[in-house]
């Protein structure tokens, strides 16, 4: 092949790459947001929200199992896994823009009839022998677009499976803080329960003496034994629950049935509140950053199925060697060559490519909608979120009250036993009314750590930071970062 063919297809392809490319460029919707939260906000400093906010309930063992639930989850391996497969995916696409070469080696070697003399070359016998050797380079051209509207539909969906898998980690970090304090208040309660008991067989064996004196009746005895027959039968169902939570903890964890380590409810912190406003949102949720790149793919698709009017252009090249006899095969004379375009496109198909593009527009449509739904489930679930915080603060605070005012009945009362003006009776019942007003107390601590656990999920910020979300991923995890596309570069 001669160098003005070379160099005449090389300048035709690069005048044909420059082309526009189908289909609507990505816009955000229009998403209207509130300036500020309905909910009336707490006295409660707000905290950092870029960090690992579950440290700040200063528990190492918490602390622990979050790290290895990131670790071992089994569902947030198969998020990663998916990462990786849709990484594979985008590379496949990309591959579209760039030529294919080949290569190939075609011995043979062929008996013709000596009845059909002129099939026989003159000086010839009837053996024929051929030999070729060559290398092929064909590559469609993106006249319209098509190959980059497909990438850019390929890195929009490894991109919404990456925050799919920030959407799982979430739920996971947020499942095993909120089952590890649910574990420590159902630790407390337990407790509470068998000082409880212990008191109610103290009552029972005082009012039994009692009895046996004539100073007390059968009826109240009886009484007070069923009254601790029914707090011994709740032992085994708080234990019946405790159980289940150290199960349910196992499977976040990813680990075998078995006991969980832990600390004990009293001794954590409170963290800080989180800041933000609606806005915020749409940047810190990876549901809302999903749903986006969902939109974004559908939108390039539009692209996609609208190339389909325009014809195609392919070019296609050969060169190799051929020759009867092997010891001429790589002589000068022996070289061939072949330069081709090829232009094909659809005069009549039924109406196939017109439907394909309203699917592609509907589709669009659908992933629009579903998007502004997500959003708006969103701040639904912020705005309960922290209208939840108020509440449990509001009567965590009322059963503080009443704890001191029950303690301070207890020491009076203790010490009107201790002076002869009342009897154990009267000091039983005042330690059981605390007893139960401590189980609430640790129930309200427990529910305002869920409703802070609630507002952090609902916000979808500060549980991670950038390093930790790519963790498990595995080796090719993180390319995709540094390949972007103008539509896909709007919403990150």
């Amino acid at each position: 092949m001669n160098r003005f063919g070379w160099r005449s297809g090389v300048a035709l392809a690069a005048l044909l790459v420059a082309a526009c490319s189908t289909g609507p460029d990505y816009r955000r919707p229009e998403v209207p947001l509130p300036a500020r939260w309905q909910a009336p906000q707490t006295d409660t400093a707000p905290g950092l929200v870029d960090g690992a906010w579950w440290a700040g309930f200063g528990d190492p063992m918490l602390e622990r199992l979050v790290d290895e639930a990131i670790e071992s989850n089994k569902n947030l391996r198969l998020a990663a896994q998916r990462v990786q497969q849709y990484e594979a995916r985008l590379r496949g696409s990309e591959a579209a823009r760039y030529p294919s070469v080949g290569y190939g080696a075609a011995p043979s070697r062929e008996r013709r009839s000596e009845e059909r003399p002129n099939g026989l070359r003159p000086g010839r016998g009837p053996t024929l022998s051929n030999f070729e050797l060559g290398g092929t380079v064909s590559w469609e051209l993106d006249l319209w677009g098509r190959v980059r509207r497909s990438n850019e539909a390929a890195l929009a969906d490894l991109l919404g499976t990456q925050e799919a898998r920030r959407g799982v980690m979430l739920t996971v970090v947020a499942d095993v803080v909120s089952g590890y304090l649910q574990l420590l208040e159902l630790d407390r309660r337990l407790v509470l329960a068998r000082d409880k008991l212990a008191l109610r067989r103290q009552a029972l064996a005082l009012v039994d003496e009692r009895r046996k004196g004539g100073s007390s009746t059968r009826l109240e005895v009886e009484r007070l034994r069923a009254l601790a027959e029914e707090q011994a039968a709740e032992l085994p169902a708080i234990e019946r629950e405790i159980a289940s939570a150290e199960l349910a903890l196992c499977a976040l964890l990813g680990r075998a049935p078995g006991p969980i380590e832990r600390g004990a409810l009293d001794v954590l912190t409170l963290p800080g509140m989180p800041d933000g406003v609606p806005a915020d949102v749409l940047t810190r949720r990876p549901d809302i950053a999903a749903a986006e790149q969902a939109l974004v793919s559908a939108n390039a698709r539009i692209g996609v199925a609208r190339s389909a009017y325009f014809p195609s252009l392919s070019l296609s090249a050969a060169i190799g060697l051929a020759s009867d006899d092997l010891r001429w095969l790589f002589a000068e004379t022996a070289r061939t060559g072949s330069l081709a375009a090829t232009l094909a496109g659809t005069l009549f198909d039924g109406g196939r490519t017109e439907a394909e593009v309203r699917e592609a527009q509907a589709l669009r449509a659908q992933a629009e909608t579903t998007f502004l739904e997500v959003v708006q489930t969103a701040l639904l679930e912020v705005e309960d979120a922290l209208s939840a915080r108020v509440r449990a603060d509001q009567r965590s605070v009322a059963i503080d009250r009443r704890v001191k005012a029950l303690e301070q009945l207890q020491a009076l009362t203790d010490a009107r036993v201790t002076g002869g003006q009342s009897g154990r009776l009267d000091l039983y019942a005042a330690e059981l009314d605390l007893a139960d007003a401590r189980a609430q107390q640790a129930e309200g601590r427990r529910d305002r750590m869920l409703a802070l656990v609630a507002i952090y999920k609902a916000m979808g910020g500060g549980w991670m930071s950038e390093q930790e979300s790519h963790r498990g991923v595995g080796p090719a995890t993180g390319q995709a970062h540094v390949v972007a596309t103008p539509a896909a570069e709007s919403v990150r």
